[in-house]
């Protein structure tokens, strides 16, 4: 079972922005812009909740294990740089509301293999909120978004014969939504690169005993947002529910099997 839960702090964040642009650039890639994808919080914190602030850790690359999700989960660290027009603005009038703030409706994505062929294209619908920013500063905002959906997925299995096995995943985002004035707004296209593998974020750097056989997972282990994305998993913990992914040894002669239909049989639509 896959999971994708987060909580998101939303707030009178500010990051350093180029600059500071009106309302009427709805479309000019800038005016709202995508920083980076938020790195995933740590286990031990007992919640999966993203806080988007200047100093949040932003991740270089994701890793997708397609034997135990059958999609792949990012959070957006997002930026508004429209100017403020209500009545904390500069030559404000306190009789008008404030119309430069960006409710978030999705995002566009489309993922390639590094040769550029297209192994798909959809759009994921979500929901946020970008506060506009102040004093030369951008407002910053996340959004959760599917960034590897389960179709597209599906045609990954065959690529990999074993645990060893990598690829290289290319893809490309645009975040869109409207301003409270009504003003339609797109993000720039942010390219961000993923690992996928079958089998490689299970962790057995020790013997992978099943609960009933007395052996507690490692709680610091494993992303708590989403299983399978990012950070590797306690092969205890998944080893009721991936028991051809999770065992000492899929590749052995006794699981291979198992372990090759493993991804197809849950991730076909």
């Amino acid at each position: 079972m896959d999971r994708f839960w987060m909580r998101t702090v939303v707030g009178g964040l500010t990051a350093s922005a180029i600059g500071v642009l009106s309302s009427g650039c709805g479309h000019n890639d800038s005016t709202l812009f995508i920083q980076g994808v938020l790195a995933p919080p740590p286990r031990t914190t007992g919640e999966c909740l993203y806080t988007p602030s200047a100093t949040a850790a932003l991740s270089f690359g994701g890793t997708f294990d397609v034997g135990i999700a059958s999609s792949y989960g990012a959070v957006l660290q997002l930026g508004n740089q429209m100017v403020q027009r209500g009545p904390s603005g500069p030559g404000s009038d306190p009789v008008h509301t404030e119309t430069s703030r960006i409710v978030i409706n999705g995002a566009e994505v489309t993922v390639s293999d590094t040769d550029g062929t297209q192994r798909g294209n959809f759009t994921s619908v979500a929901s946020s909120f970008v506060d506009v920013g102040s004093a030369g500063t951008a407002g910053l905002g996340s959004v959760g978004i599917v960034a590897i959906d389960a179709p597209t997925a599906s045609t990954l299995c065959d690529d990999f014969p074993s645990i060893q096995t990598r690829k290289q995943l290319v893809l490309k985002i645009k975040a869109f939504g409207k301003t409270l004035g009504g003003t339609d707004v797109e993000s720039q296209e942010f390219t961000f690169p993923v690992e996928v593998c079958k089998g490689c974020l299970v962790d057995r750097t020790s013997p992978c005993v099943t609960p009933m056989g007395g052996t507690a997972p490692d709680a610091t282990k494993g992303n708590p947002c989403q299983e399978g994305a990012d950070t590797a998993i306690n092969c205890v913990a998944c080893h009721g529910e991936f028991p051809a992914i999770c065992n000492d040894t899929p590749t052995a002669p006794a699981n291979l099997v198992a372990y090759k239909g493993a991804c197809a049989a849950r991730l076909t639509p």
